[in-house]
């Protein structure tokens, strides 16, 4: 973050000691719409991204890439749409750890997730620019729309051996749990500067952000035995519906080309 501000401050000197300050949009002649294309790093956030055992998705960041497009109809504001896709993969490795700490002793733990975590939007709405001078500009955006959310199927496979009042119990359990998939309306804001050295092209930097709270229903299906603290067993539950209930948030830092016509 203290990079983050440090670069913002630089652009600013920059801006105060180059030349004359200029809006791009300013010339009535010059074409006021473009596309722009990026691709980058996706960070999940939150709880989406958290390592807690109770309600945490044990995301990690993966590619992400986004397409945008708008109109200015005035020097500062337009309207326009973004979309964008990102992966986030599993972090069995740590989703393994945080369970094992729930388990007793001795016990043995496998996770396995086929997929990746994945999240696209499609959204419209305000786009704006602040010229800080001939080459360099500010971009931001708000916008509103579909936010979809697929999520990987995973396998739990678990095993303890243990002595209860002298006779040896063997627990063996497994679990799989299906891929789902949902979407909801949501919302993205972002930040960017854009370096334009010519009228026609720009180099952009972007971070965006998003958020929405999804309940994706999947399957759950268990088999195996396992023992209570009476030593009495009780076997799987074959297949369930269920729902996985879950704030999603990303940030999106992206570079890429905008094209202006």
């Amino acid at each position: 973050m203290q990079k983050l501000v440090c670069f913002f401050f630089f652009l600013l000197l920059i801006s105060s000691v180059t030349g004359q300050q200029v809006n791009v949009f300013m010339d009535e002649t010059e074409n006021k719409s473009f596309l722009g294309i990026h691709g980058g790093i996706s960070f999940p956030a939150g709880l989406y991204a958290s390592k807690d055992p109770y309600n945490s998705g044990f995301a990690l960041p993966g590619p992400g890439v986004s397409v945008e497009s708008a109109w200015f109809f005035s020097k500062w504001i337009g309207i326009g749409g973004r979309a964008d896709y990102n992966r986030h993969f599993a972090n069995a490795g740590a989703m393994e750890v945080a369970y094992l700490n729930l388990l007793e002793p001795g016990s043995t733990l496998d996770i396995s997730f086929s997929g990746t975590y994945t999240i696209a939007t499609a959204m419209m709405g305000v786009f704006s620019n602040m010229p800080l001078n001939r080459w360099i500009q500010l971009t931001g955006k708000a916008l509103f729309g579909p936010f979809y959310v697929a999520t990987p199927q995973y396998t739990l496979t678990y095993h303890r051996s243990f002595i209860f009042y002298g006779q040896t119990l063997e627990e063996n359990w497994q679990e799989i749990h299906s891929s789902g998939n949902h979407w909801e309306f949501s919302y993205l804001v972002g930040v960017g500067v854009r370096f334009k050295p010519s009228n026609t092209w720009s180099f952009n930097l972007c971070f965006d952000y998003s958020e929405s709270y999804q309940e994706i229903p999947y399957e759950s299906y268990s088999e195996g035995v396992m023992y209570d603290e009476l030593g009495v067993p009780y076997n799987g539950f074959g297949k369930e519906s269920t729902s996985m209930n879950r704030n999603f948030r990303y940030m999106l830092f992206q570079g890429g080309f905008s094209l202006f016509f």
